[in-house]
């Protein structure tokens, strides 16, 4: 390669050197007879390629230029050295741009005449190399440029996971071209592979956590309709008050009455505020608001339980991935979108689940839905949505209610002030007055917590 690029630069011109992203650099030239040159120095894993672009590369707006000092100075010489992995350009004022393809520490430097360190790198996030000393590098070490390229067979291989290289015939090793075109070959072959597996590898986790989410809320939603399906449901408690009214006093907190659906007595919690009637139809709001969550983890199961078969089926696909066509998308599963009837949205955030009332009339059923012991959040001195997270094991900790406090702020008329203070308390201590507007509710106890938004 130094032979080649020798024979081409020697006497032309450096014009610029710019990059599109951190893994390549153009590097542009003007040959010695007035011909246009560029030269790609691509990096992959951190080791570094020569590519010839078949067409030329246009700086764009968003490139970054590099090497600015080098801008039309003459190109002296181009060497390699004897046991080292680099190249060396030299100009004719006695700077140097260092081609260095140490393995995965692969760069390129700029050296002015004289100093022993770089003035400038590409790959920034290589810091040692700004005490890359490399005239003591060179100093005793055979140099070679020569005046031709040198003439030799470069076999490769496609068997392999990614492309091999030898310079002599081998079984399983094809001839792909003499000298340096058999290089540039091979590295556009080794790239187009290793992209692959890089994008390959990164749609396999992509899906593997999909999966794992999605799998997540299958168990999650069928536990919870296992739960509700095997507990005593509110409208047969209802059912069970009208049956035994004449038996019920108004002012107790509880009444042990007879089930006529197992044969036991059962002790059911009661309004003291309310009579026997007006207790059953508190139960059979309970059971109406429990029918529509019913329903509603019914269709998100069934969903999710489509969406974790496509999944899998995508996830194996990759897997078996042989080409970069074989990456494309599977067709997804045929599955019937169910109608969103929950009055909040809901999200999932390690472990706890937390809903987010879609307007003023769905904070109300939201709140309707909610047990209890969940907890109630709301932007103090500003219209937004109530917060609910649910009851999930002895406590909440303190980082779920900070999140949950920000989704507050988010979606509230302060998230454009970047802090807030949110009201949080139990949800038993909040309570929806009589001929109360839409979204108002009156709140028995709370705490407060100051949230600052991250712009």
């Amino acid at each position: 390669m130094a032979q080649h690029l020798n024979r081409l630069l020697a006497n032309g011109t450096f014009c610029m050197g710019f990059s599109t992203d951190k893994d390549d650099l153009v590097l542009e030239f003007t040959l010695n007879n007035g011909q246009p040159y560029q030269l790609t120095m691509r990096f992959a894993g951190g080791e570094m390629f020569f590519t010839q672009p078949s067409h030329p590369q246009l700086p764009g707006k968003k490139c970054i230029k590099q090497f600015k000092q080098l801008e039309q100075r003459t190109i002296k010489q181009v060497r390699g050295f004897e046991g080292e992995r680099l190249l060396s350009m030299d100009f004719e004022d006695g700077s140097n741009l260092v081609l260095k393809g140490f393995g995965r520490f692969g760069n390129v430097l700029l050296f002015e005449n004289g100093m022993n360190k770089p003035l400038g790198i590409f790959r920034l996030g290589l810091k040692q190399d700004w005490e890359f000393d490399f005239r003591s590098l060179v100093e005793n070490t055979k140099s070679f440029k020569g005046d031709e390229t040198i003439d030799i067979d470069i076999y490769i291989s496609q068997k392999q996971p990614t492309p091999a290289l030898l310079f002599k015939a081998t079984e399983g090793y094809d001839l792909a071209a003499k000298g340096a075109n058999g290089l540039f070959e091979f590295a556009n072959l080794y790239l187009r592979q290793f992209h692959f597996f890089q994008r390959k590898n990164d749609l396999i986790k992509q899906l593997e956590r999909k999966l794992n989410h999605q799998t997540k809320l299958e168990t999650e939603y069928t536990a919870r309709l296992h739960a509700l399906e095997n507990k005593r449901s509110y409208k047969e408690i209802g059912d069970l008050l009208l049956s035994y009214a004449h038996l019920i006093k108004q002012g107790v907190g509880s009444a042990f009455i007879p089930d006529y659906y197992t044969g036991n007595q059962i002790r059911v919690k009661l309004d003291p505020k309310l009579d026997a009637a007006g207790n059953a139809e508190r139960y059979y709001k309970k059971g109406k608001n429990e029918g529509i969550e019913k329903r509603t983890l019914t269709q998100q199961l069934q969903t999710t339980k489509n969406l974790v078969v496509e999944t899998e089926a995508r996830l194996m696909a990759a897997k078996n991935a042989k080409t970069p066509a074989d990456l494309r998308p599977i067709p997804a599963v045929a599955a019937t979108k169910p109608q969103d009837t929950k009055p909040y949205r809901e999200y999932s955030i390690d472990g706890f689940r937390i809903w987010v009332g879609k307007n003023a009339r769905s904070n109300d059923e939201m709140l309707r839905l909610a047990a209890k012991n969940d907890l109630w959040l709301h932007v103090r001195d500003y219209p937004g949505s109530h917060v609910i997270i649910k009851k999930s094991g002895a406590s909440f900790p303190d980082g779920i209610v900070k999140k949950a406090a920000e989704l507050a702020v988010k979606n509230s008329k302060a998230k454009s002030h970047g802090m807030a203070t949110v009201i949080y308390t139990e949800r038993k201590f909040v309570s929806k007055p009589k001929n109360a507007n839409p979204g108002e509710v009156a709140i028995m106890k709370e705490n407060t917590l100051d949230v600052y938004l991250n712009n």
